[in-house]
């Protein structure tokens, strides 16, 4: 930024300072020069534009324009200081005038003059003289504690010291400074760069964003919350952060880095990197045209991260010559140049280069090893490996490093051609490698350390032998697989945007049978470059071993649209054989395997290639032969199959292929049933031939599944144990022990291939641990368990697999604190990246958290997690648009289920309209998504919205999901619209079919209940509703008198006919049914607990608890013990308290209710329950205000009981306060739900009574007396007094002797109307 931007002196100094400890010296000049354009000769200015000068590499100009300024106010002894370093640099010292600027410093060092004090210091602590620095600042706060800027450079002193002990207080001094100055800039940067050291970034954003409101003059503040960001993962925050910079200052040469580092690492965007790395050539000629330290440290960034792109390795290349220029002294500088060289290929240039950097510096390692790397690759093998072991011997042991191991793998492939050996180097170097890097943050120097470029190289090299085919289901990868994971994960992390380590981490995955792994670093490659065929290839093969054929075909598809000379390519017919022969299309299998069979190069060896193409690979030859006799095979074509195999062993005769023609030989036995000779030819298979272990495998597979012999299927794993004992032998004996469900003797296998890799320094192996741990959660020992994840996690805080199988755990056990902690710990790791996997595992994690609150009811949280994560989930679908079908598919699936989530709980939470919408959005995801169209149809129905609800049923149907509930739903919208017959029609279809089916049946009895049709018989040729379909079920089957299911039906319809002891004995006998014994004993307790059998007053005396409230504690005790808890049982708890009708129970039972309130406050049982309470503690206000409340809530058929008792206590209120309009509404909301409500007919009709319409009274007392099933004796006694009344004297008189057989001393029944209707109808 100008300096001519800072509003005053302090700001300046700040600016000044901040470019010395960047090192950003020609900047420091610039604003030196700026600033002495308005203060002219000011000796400070005039002295550090002198400092940068030096900086540079002038030391001449510089020792001219510090002694220019020598003895001026202010800088008297920093100008001492660097003209006794500078005449120390010099090529010749003059002695003479060294010793006296000694005398004259320590002259002046007597002098109290604090603003040279001040400057010293600040010098001092630029040329890592920090005990001077430290002694200079003390001075200066003894002369005048209140000196501008002295306590924050007192902060950055200690800071930048080196020491722990001393930068721990830095934090104190800063908050210091900062009291003492607001405006003090640096001390805010100071704190900044605490947070930073001490691990603390995100605190660190948060101060930037701070210094950014009030201090908006300091542009570089925004680059270094870039930098900030990318150290925490956020790419793309980072990248906005650094285009704002440069909006604000283009020269912004960090901001131009991290835009550069952005395009490569990030994007991969090769063309749009060479132009920013040209701008950023040019803006560094202007602003730091003599930095050979930039120079060369931007030529190693860019070039590691450059994904050996020709262009650009020219630029670096510039850039690193450039730096030699600068300074041709430095041996590392010329190092990087020859690193460059040897990306570019140029090994001959490279070796010369290197040699310069040896003759300067004859201790520079890295250059002796890079010649090395440099005499292997121009195939001069005898002189490496004289020089490798010569350097191998002084070096091994403690002294190892990364370089050398690499150059042991790299003479073991190319001179000895040990393949073992190759891949033991490549390993060493890995572990030496990645012990030396920081792989927790992302900085321009973490990026530069790791060398991507390097390990992809690693990368590639460990899974050239690693085949092309994904291991067996439930087998571990190979160890070259797992070693290759482990080098490319953090290089997808640090570097997610190199297209080369995304496709080699696809590959690694899909070959370890991590499908779900392998599509998402693929997705990364293709949103890279869509137009890449290979990654179009791999994704085949990945969809096809995930049975997924139509998206494989879509895949290849696309590869051939991309690159048209892919379909001369054995691999991509092969691709195109599998998909025809996993969809059962043999013959078109065979038409492509015998045309790949004419391919040049692939029945045998030899011929021309066209394109430039090379010849097929023997693995890829020797599938096609494979697959084709596999192919006859299938066809019956058995000579045609053996003729095939013949051919390939003497094609593939003495190469590795061999005992892969072996094997498949093996295979077409087994097919045939010739188990003895198919073990006869894999045992053929020598054991030094790499598919071995494979052979052994599929002997044991047919020892355990063909012959049953648990023995010899492990004796299998043992041998491969007992050729080559190491962790990946170990850990297979393991698995095959948990496939036997042995796990104790799983867990001694694990432990001990865990204290191997230990041994070997190979402590992160999560697949490992996440297996150890499973196996000890499998033996029960959940605490040894759980011990062993935490300690798993210490040691390997990056390895995710361990954190969720320990949250999972910790879940299981009921431990909510621990498993959110560990979840809380999860995300912090995860950091901010927002990479397609990343999100991915962010959905998983916050699913998983989500499952944790819900568990530990804790509403808030849940809702929080689940809301997070469809946000995410969101995310992940906009990066992985332009994918196979399928795969995009179940993302969507994904998202809807976590969008039914909400609305299920924002159902629970009576916010209809929320829940509405959110089924609505899980529509939009996946249109099929059954739960949301059967849930929106139930919400439609609730609401009154006939229409939408038959839509949505309707889509069930024709998509045929869901359909008994779709049809159950449709019935009952029939019935609603009064479209009894062809609702009725609905369940014949189902029953008449099955009569067995009870769902059907239960809900048949509902809906005619609710129809107001439950008792009607048969009428002419009208269907005949529950009774009918209770016989057929009786009929249907001798065993249906043994079913649960029927007895529940008969004892819910016996309920709903008033009919209480049939009702409780059919309920008994389904009581202890796995199905329906819940709902029975539900009902059960309803029927003892119902609340219509309370009186209007409280018992007085000792407390004397009914039987049914008895009866009604055992059978919810019976609840609780099968595992039921929540809500439903403290509410039936509160009832029985309630039924006693003693005082103090009473007002327990309220308390009870409260409890339940609190845990859903909008509770209709528990509003319910309240209310009677209060009405037997005559405070009918406080009820009437409950049921006011459940009245104005939407009406949902999950509680209608409830609703329907609250509607009918409100109205019997209002009857007894002459309210009759307002009771009238009620009963007529109660009948729309349920129009065999008695309750509600009876209430209608008191309410006519008492309007003196006997006759209107009578017709719907007649209603009430036919749902109470004529077993109600008051509503009988109504009907025929109104019927008296109306002067309908015989149907009075029949009314009395239906309700005098059924209750002999009804004596009221003979005086009141029975005698007067007689008398009435005597002549």
């Amino acid at each position: 930024m100008s300096a001519l931007l800072c509003p005053d002196a302090l700001a300046l100094h700040t600016l000044i300072h901040y470019y010395a400890r960047k090192k950003l010296y020609h900047s420091l000049q610039t604003a030196a020069t700026q600033a002495l354009q308005k203060r002219a000769n000011d000796p400070t200015l005039l002295f550090w534009k002198a400092f940068g000068v030096w900086k540079e590499g002038k030391t001449q100009d510089a020792i001219r324009d510090f002694q220019s300024i020598r003895g001026k106010q202010g800088v008297q002894l920093p100008v001492l200081l660097c003209l006794k370093q500078a005449h120390e640099e010099a090529r010749s010292v003059d002695r003479e005038a060294v010793q006296e600027i000694k005398e004259d410093i320590f002259n002046e060092e007597k002098n109290n003059r604090e603003g040279s004090f001040f400057v010293a210091a600040c010098v001092s602590m630029l040329l890592n003289e920090h005990k001077k620095a430290r002694e200079y600042i003390g001075k200066v706060l003894e002369i005048m504690s209140s000196y501008p800027q002295a306590r924050s450079m007192q902060g950055w002193i200690e800071l930048t010291s080196g020491s722990d002990t001393k930068a721990r207080k830095a934090l104190e001094i800063f908050k210091s400074a900062q009291e003492a100055n607001k405006t003090d800039v640096d001390a805010y940067l100071g704190e900044v760069a605490f947070l930073e050291h001490y691990n603390k970034p995100k605190e660190a954003l948060e101060l930037l964003n701070k210094i950014l409101v009030a201090y908006g003059w300091f542009t570089p503040a925004i680059s270094e919350k870039a930098r900030i960001l990318l150290s925490l993962g956020d790419w793309e925050q980072a990248h906005e952060a650094a285009s704002r910079a440069l909006t604000l200052d283009a020269n912004s040469i960090d901001a131009m880095v991290l835009d550069t580092v952005f395009l490569l690492a990030k994007k991969s965007k090769h063309s749009a990197a060479r132009d920013r790395i040209t701008e950023l050539s040019d803006v560094i000629k202007e602003m730091e045209p003599f930095n050979a330290a930039l120079h060369a440290e931007l030529a190693a960034l860019f070039s590691r991260i450059a994904a050996r792109n020709g262009p650009i390795l020219v630029l670096c290349q510039e850039l690193a010559k450039k730096a030699t220029e600068l300074d041709p002294t430095s041996s590392e500088y010329m190092t990087e140049l020859g690193n460059i060289r040897m990306l570019m290929g140029q090994h001959d240039q490279a070796y010369q280069t290197y040699q310069q950097a040896t003759k300067l510096d004859e201790a520079n390692m890295t250059a002796l090893y890079a010649m090395i790397r440099c005499q292997v690759m121009l195939g001069q093998l005898d002189d490496a490996a004289g020089q490798f072991e010569f350097l191998n011997e002084i070096h091994s042991g403690t002294n190892a490093s990364a370089e050398l191991a690499y150059i042991g793998a790299l003479l073991a492939s190319a001179r000895e051609k040990s393949e073992e050996k190759t891949i033991q180097k490549l390993e060493e170097t890995v572990k030496l490698h990645l012990e030396s890097c920081d792989l927790n943050t992302i900085t321009r120097a973490s990026i530069a350390k790791l060398n991507p470029d390097f390990l992809l190289q690693i990368a590639k090299q460990l899974l050239e032998s690693a085949g092309s085919e994904p291991v067996p289901p439930g087998e571990p990868p190979t160890p070259q697989v797992a070693k290759g994971v482990k080098v490319l994960e953090p290089l997808a992390r640090m570097a997610p945007g190199m297209l080369d380590a995304q496709l080699l981490l696809a590959r690694s995955r899909f070959l370890s049978r991590d499908f779900e792994g392998a599509q998402v670093a693929l997705a990364e490659a293709i949103g890279m470059d869509p137009a890449h065929a290979n990654s179009h290839v791999l994704m085949a093969q990945i969809y096809i071993e995930m049975d997924r054929f139509r998206d494989a075909s879509a895949s290849l598809e696309q590869a051939l649209s991309h690159r048209f000379e892919i379909r001369e390519s054995p691999t991509y017919f092969l691709l195109r054989a599998i998909v025809h022969e996993k969809t059962g299309e043999w013959s078109e299998a065979l038409k492509v395997l015998e045309s790949a069979m004419r391919l040049p190069g692939v029945k045998s060896a030899g011929g021309s290639f066209k394109g430039g193409a090379g010849p097929p690979s023997a693995h890829e030859r020797a599938s096609i032969f494979l697959h084709l006799a596999k192919v006859h095979s299938q066809l019956g074509h058995g000579p045609e199959a053996t003729k095939i195999i013949q051919d390939a062993k003497g094609e593939f005769a003495k190469t590795a292929q061999h005992a892969n023609i072996v094997m498949m030989d093996a295979e077409l036995n087994l097919a045939r049933g010739d188990v003895h000779k198919a073990l006869v030819l894999l045992k053929s298979v020598a054991s030094d031939s790499p598919y071995f272990v494979k052979a052994k495998m599929m002997v044991a597979k047919i020892q355990l599944e063909h012959r049953n012999n648990k023995k010899l299927y492990i004796k299998c794993f043992e041998e491969l144990v007992d050729r080559n004992d190491t962790a990946a032998t170990r850990s297979m004996l393991g698995d095959a022990f948990m496939k036997l469900q042995d796990a104790d003797a799983a867990v001694q296998e694990y432990r001990k291939a865990h204290k191997m890799e230990m041994a070997a320094g190979n402590a992160d192996s999560s697949e490992l641990a996440v297996k150890l741990g499973q196996a000890l959660v499998s033996t029960h020992d959940f605490s040894e368990a759980i011990d062993y994840y935490e300690q798993a996690v210490q040691e390997q805080p990056r390895k995710l697999p361990l954190r969720l199988s320990l949250a999972e755990l910790y879940m299981k056990l009921h431990r909510a604190p621990e498993a959110i902690r560990t979840l809380e710990a999860t995300h912090k790791v995860l950091g901010e990246e927002e990479t397609a996997e990343n999100l991915q595992t962010k959905v998983k994690l916050l699913q998983l958290e989500a499952k944790v609150h819900k568990q530990a009811n804790n509403n808030e949280e849940y809702i929080r997690s689940l809301h997070d994560a469809r946000s995410m989930q969101s995310k992940v679908l906009g990066r992985l648009r332009g994918e196979g079908p399928e795969m995009l598919q179940q993302h969507k699936s994904l998202a809807a289920r976590l969008c039914s989530e909400l609305a299920k709980h924002a159902e629970q939470q009576k916010n209809f309209p929320e829940a509405l919408r959110y089924y609505g959005e899980a529509l939009k995801h996946d249109e099929k998504h059954a739960e949301a169209m059967a849930s929106l149809a139930r919400l439609h129905m609730d609401r009154e919205e006939l229409e939408d609800a038959r839509k949505q049923c309707q889509a069930l149907l024709k998509n045929d999901l869901e359909t008994e509930k779709a049809t159950m739903m449709l019935a009952d919208i029939m019935f609603r619209s009064n479209e009894f017959d062809e609702a009725i029609r609905y369940f014949a279809q189902m029953l008449e079919q099955r009569a067995n089916n009870y769902v059907a049946l239960e809900q048949l009895i509902l809906l005619v209940r609710r129809a107001g049709r439950l008792n009607e018989e048969p009428k002419g040729n009208r269907l005949a509703e529950a009774p009918r379909f209770l016989r057929l079920a009786e009929r249907s089957s001798a065993r249906a008198a043994l079913d649960a299911g029927f007895h529940y039906c008969k004892g819910l319809y016996a309920r709903y006919t008033r009919n209480f002891p049939e009702a409780l004995t059919e309920l008994n006998q389904a009581r202890k049914d796995g199905e329906w014994g819940r709902k029975a004993i539900c009902h059960m307790i309803e029927i003892y607990l119902d609340p219509d059998n309370l009186s209007d007053e409280l018992k007085t005396g000792a407390l004397d608890v009914p039987q049914s409230v008895r009866t009604a504690r055992q059978l919810r005790s019976e609840l609780a013990a099968g595992g039921d808890t929540g809500v439903q049982l403290e509410v039936f708890e509160a009832y029985e308290l309630l039924m006693t009708q003693h005082k103090p129970s009473v007002e327990q039972s309220l308390d009870k209710f409260g409890e339940v309130l609190n845990t859903d406050k909008d509770s209709v049982a528990a509003l319910l329950g309240m209310s009677y309470a209060l009405r037997l503690l005559k405070q009918d206000p406080k009820a009437r205000n409950h049921l006011k409340r459940i009245s104005k809530m939407q009406y949902n058929s999950e509680e209608a009981e409830e609703l329907e008792k609250s509607y009918l206590l409100l109205a019997d209120m209002y009857i007894q306060s002459n309210k009759n309009d307002l009771a009238q509404e009620l009963c007529r909301k109660c009948l729309t739900h349920n129009k065999s409500c008695a309750k509600a007919w009876e209430y209608q009709g008191l309410i006519y009574e008492k309007e003196a319409s006997y006759a209107d009274a009578a017709q719907v007392y007649e209603m009430a007396w036919q749902f109470d099933s004529q077993r109600n004796p008051a509503v009988g006694y109504k009907l025929a007094f109104n019927y008296l009344k109306a002067k309908r004297y015989v149907d009075a008189i029949n009314i009395c002797h239906v309700v005098l057989k059924m209750s002999p001393d009804f004596q009221k029944m003979h005086t009141d109307i029975l005698a007067k209707a007689r008398a009435a109808i005597k002549p």
